[in-house]
């Protein structure tokens, strides 16, 4: 992957507390926290999480579908819990 210019990392988001940012800054890329925005998201992502998994994933995936995270050269997703094993199921898809 090429980086923008000398001087600006490509960002790459990440979701856990447990994933590793040094990887991600030893890779050559700028580690960026994705929060979940509640004023941004493509509405109900019940056709992809069921409606009792954790809200933090649910809110993510609405706000990975309405476009939010686009400028990421890449997201993480650390195997930390089952929700996240969800996530990453859907997004991998």
């Amino acid at each position: 992957m090429e980086q923008q210019n000398s001087n600006h990392k490509l960002k790459v988001g990440w979701f856990c507390t447990y994933t590793p940012e040094e990887v991600i800054h030893a890779a050559g890329f700028m580690p960026y926290r994705l929060l979940p925005h509640h004023s941004e998201g493509a509405g109900s992502v019940e056709d992809a999480l069921p409606g009792n998994i954790c809200p933090y994933p649910r809110k993510i995936l609405s706000n990975l579908r309405s476009g939010l995270y686009e400028d990421m050269a890449g997201i993480v997703v650390a195997n930390s819990c089952n929700a996240m094993l969800h996530l990453y199921s859907i997004l991998k898809d």
